[in-house]
């Protein structure tokens, strides 16, 4: 960037002007290898044997297609057929309509909505084009800066997808090294978008520069569909307002690069993004009323030039841009003890210091002399506050996310000793004493996992009508929350309580067995239990092209269910009516609009759901026979 310096409405101003930021070209990294230092192995790749029955799966289904033929070149696209798009040199990839029937043949799922030409009947398509009038012209130009990501997200998804059609025609389908797979390959795709993103904004990444994940993710467990918890890294010494500014605008340019895949659950998708939660940097949130490049940079403008920030939602945290002591700090019993005792005279004074030296170097700038003293100083302030002011509410709670989030973490991107240097500090912490029950735990690495699997047997055992209470299904269930959630968290706290150096809960069990905490019997059980809990997962990403929460097991419900969205949808439409008809404001219609758009698409996602579409009778059995009955064993 040729201004290396400038208060935060330099840091935004990209951001302000365009709805993307990143311009990919034909020579672009995320076409190529990425520079990520993390070591994934091979991971990704389908054995030889594997491969003979995958190809053996796809003629077979080729075979069985209509008489209809289809010339080779309909034939499923090879990594290099692509097409330039005219208005900006960037490959695309643009199917004709043969071509794209031969691909949903051999490959048995349409995920083309996520490539450019098909967002338009996309769910976030649609609400363009019912609520701002939306052609498939401009949409196409709005979302042309990420069809190479979107692309390579497809192929990624494409591929482990067959790859779980070929598993799932053994008699017993292992689903642990897919789920590995797709969390490499994932971890891939995202580095060569981080090496678009700095290359793109033309920025130096501070010394130290590292990602570092959380969750399923880091532990080798993520389905087709998942967001990304992660947070940055930086030396410890290297942690000042012009830095922090440079990690904001990384920290945005991903989110919006993104969130124009057109996978926000802002708009009914629930695919790859930054955490919307708190788990994730700090970046501006901007909800999809305000999609448009118009409505964005009028609302971005406003809110900086004003500097109340409230008029954008925040998504993420400060304290995930942070530096190894400083992360690892969060581990300490004492944390908040010792910022609270922390004199705020003192850090009044010192936080004053900073903020002139910072104006007096910007100051002396001549990129900066259109720029008032007081936006200087406001701008600087900010940045400044982001590092150094107390801890609020909302941050004690993140500072206990962290802790509890840190059983599984891992570095994906940049400097590997960074993330090495965090686990470094971190473990003092984690050996020393307990925090809140020294006379039952020797250390906080007990402590942690042991008061969280308290947590959630005491969340259970509130819950009348849970699995691990009743042994019986409900006339709906939440496959990730209610079947999988505790028997990874359960695995997750003995991992983490026994320090072992794998994360992946089949794995760990693995090595429970071999350590004898658990006996062969019960980990077996518990392997196959979660195996098929997983199984389940996948293939409800598989049918519903997202992630997803409860699945209809009853018919009753799910029609009453069903009838009373449609009320309401008739309902929203009368509004919407009158008020065409009484020519309300442009505001009202739009307001309205929106309601109608949105309660459409809540009826087709509850119609994907409905009993026997995700579940089959024959797992429900399964689950009522077999599974079940271990939970309450296992609980």
């Amino acid at each position: 960037m040729k201004n290396k310096y400038l208060i935060i409405i330099s840091a935004f101003s990209l951001i302000a002007s365009s709805p993307v930021l990143a311009k990919i070209s034909l020579d672009d990294p995320v076409l190529t290898t990425p520079k990520s230092t993390q070591k994934t192995g091979p991971a990704g790749k389908i054995s030889p044997e594997r491969l003979e029955g995958l190809q053996k799966l796809m003629d077979k289904s080729t075979k069985e297609t209509t008489a209809s033929t289809v010339s080779n070149a309909a034939d499923t696209p090879k990594e290099d057929t692509e097409i330039v798009s005219s208005q900006t040199a960037q490959k695309s990839i643009e199917l004709t309509k043969e071509q794209e029937k031969a691909m949903r043949r051999k490959s048995g799922h349409s995920y083309f909505e996520e490539l450019t030409h098909d967002l338009y009947t996309s769910p976030l398509g649609k609400w363009l084009s019912d609520v701002y009038g939306a052609s498939r012209e401009q949409m196409t130009r709005w979302f042309s800066d990420t069809e190479a990501d979107r692309y390579g997200l497809k192929r990624l998804r494409d591929n482990a997808i067959d790859e779980y059609d070929y598993e799932v025609q053994n008699a017993v389908p292992q689903y642990n090294q897919l789920t590995k797979d797709i969390s490499d390959e994932n971890i891939k795709w995202v580095s060569k978008i981080m090496d678009s993103i700095i290359k793109d904004l033309g920025v130096e990444t501070p010394p130290g520069f590292s990602i570092f994940t959380m969750g399923s993710l880091a532990r080798g467990e993520s389905g087709f569909y998942t967001d990304l918890e992660i947070g940055f890294l930086v030396d410890d010494d290297a942690m000042t307002p012009e830095n922090m500014k440079t990690l904001l605008l990384i920290a945005n340019t991903l989110n919006q690069r993104l969130f124009f895949l057109g996978e926000h659950p802002d708009y009914g998708g629930y695919g790859m993004r930054l955490d919307e939660a708190a788990n994730a940097p700090l970046y501006l949130r901007f909800g999809y009323e305000d999609l448009t490049p118009e409505e964005a940079k009028k609302q971005l403008i406003s809110a900086l030039s004003s500097y109340d920030f409230e008029k954008i939602p925040w998504g993420g945290s400060r304290l995930f841009i942070s530096t190894p002591s400083k992360l690892a700090a969060h581990s300490d019993p004492e944390y908040i003890a010792k910022a609270d005792s922390e004199n705020v005279y003192i850090n009044s004074q010192k936080r004053k210091k900073v903020i002139e030296e910072e104006y007096k170097k910007a100051r002396a700038k001549p990129e900066n002399a259109d720029i008032s003293d007081e936006q200087l100083k406001e701008g600087i302030r900010y940045l400044v506050d982001l590092i150094e002011k107390p801890l609020g509410i909302r941050d004690r709670r993140e500072s206990k996310n962290i802790v509890v989030l840190g059983r599984n973490m891992m570095n994906i991107y940049g400097e590997q000793k960074t993330f090495d240097a965090f686990l470094k500090a971190r473990e003092p912490f984690l050996a020393g004493a307990a925090k809140d029950n020294p006379d039952r735990y020797v250390s906080q690495r007990h402590e942690i996992p042991m008061e969280s699997m308290k947590e959630n047997i005491l969340r259970i055992g509130g819950d009348p009508s849970s699995i691990f209470l009743t042994g019986k299904l409900g006339d709906k269930v939440d496959i990730k929350r209610e079947l999988y959630r505790f028997s990874e968290q359960f695995v997750t706290n003995l991992g983490f309580y026994f320090n072992l150096q794998t994360q992946n809960t089949i794995d760990i069990v693995s090595e429970l067995m071999k350590k004898g905490v658990i006996s062969q019997e019960i980990g077996e059980k518990l392997q196959e239990y979660m195996n098929f809990m997983v199984g389940l997962r996948l293939k409800q990403q598989r049918v519903l092209s997202s992630q997803a929460h409860a699945v209809y097991l009853n018919e009753d419900t799910f029609q009453k269910d069903l009838k009373k969205l449609q009320s309401e949808f008739s309902t929203l439409r009368g509004n919407l009516a009158f008020l065409e008809e009484s020519q309300s404001s442009d505001q009202a219609l739009k307001s309205a609009k929106k309601a109608v758009t949105d309660k459409t698409h809540e009826i087709e996602e509850v119609k994907k759901v409905a009993p026997g579409k995700i579940i089959t009778p024959a797992e429900v059995e399964m689950l009522n026979t077999k599974y079940l009955p271990f939970a309450l064993e296992l609980f």
